[in-house]
Order: structure tokens, then sequence, then C-alpha cells
């Protein structure tokens, strides 16, 4: 009987941090549990990996372990494969945010912030469409409101109804 292999990601859903758990998924055959202790990250980290895992489903259980924010709250939500949550885990989302690079005169690189704000007001209605299919009208306010929205462990058993939980 060979046995699963374990991955924790204890860390953001960015380029240099990701490498990791993308070199695990594909270097690793045979089952795998992939534990997600995550602060969020970048919007399109966050579809690349969703992706990674979604050609990986059928062997890979992904657990929701401690928190898990933003992009990591969206990535463990919209996993259709086998989920679990950890006891106590908590999660959190928010309206993503956009940095803008400033040049070396002190000025905002104006043509590429015009053209990643363009990306952004579509990814703003995704990311609407999303909350709503989940949060509570108070929840919703406050999101609106630009304001992180924290859900305790009670509430994720309320939000992954389904999911079972390992104590």
């Amino acid at each position: 009987m060979e046995h699963r292999k374990y991955y924790v990601h204890a860390d953001g859903l960015n380029d240099e941090k990701t490498k990791p758990l993308i070199d695990f998924i594909n270097n690793t055959p045979g089952d795998l549990v992939i534990g997600l202790n995550c602060g969020g990250g970048s919007e399109a980290m966050r579809c690349f990996v969703q992706q990674l895992l979604a050609e990986n489903a059928d062997r890979i259980t992904l657990v929701a372990m401690v928190g898990i924010y933003s992009a990591a709250f969206e990535l463990f939500y919209k996993y259709d494969g086998v989920k679990v949550l950890t006891n106590g885990v908590a999660g959190m989302y928010h309206l993503a945010s956009l940095n803008a690079h400033i040049n070396a005169n002190g000025n905002p690189e104006v043509g590429e912030a015009a053209a990643i704000f363009e990306g952004v007001k579509m990814t703003k209605l995704e990311c609407d469409n999303f909350a709503a299919s989940f949060m509570t009208p108070s929840e919703i306010k406050k999101y609106r409101k630009g304001e992180d929205v924290y859900f305790g462990f009670k509430r994720m058993k309320e939000i992954f109804p389904d999911v079972p939980t390992w104590n």
C-alpha cells in the first residue's frame, strides 16, 4: 500500500513562494494531501494554482489549516476535489487591491496602471459575484465598504457544510 504524501503551504500565493507547492504537485506521484495555511496573494497566481489543482483533483486532498485568507479562501472554495477543514480554521475575503509602480522620478507608471486597471474592473465584478455567492447581507455590507470580512470556525462550517473536519 502506497502512503499519501503530505505538504503544507504556509505562505502566500505569489510567484516565488508558490513554486515549492507547484513543484510538489508536478514532481510527486500518487495521492497528495496539501495543507493550506495562507494569508492570500495574487489573483493571477490563484488562477494558475487553481488550474493545477483542477488537473490533479483526482489525487489531491486540500486541507484548510489555521487560516485561509483572500486568494487562498477563494482557491479553497472553488476547489472541486476532496476538501477538509481542520478544527478551528478561520477564513477571510475582501476586495482585491492593486499596487501601482513608481518610477525613479517618483511618478506612477501611468500607462501600466491604466492597462492593469482595465483588468481590475473585470476582476472586481468577478469578486463581487463570488462574494455574493456565500456572504450574508451583513458580510456583504462590510465587503462593499472595503473591509476584510473574517469567518470564524462556526461560519466556515456554514459556508462549507459538506466538508468534513479533522479534529
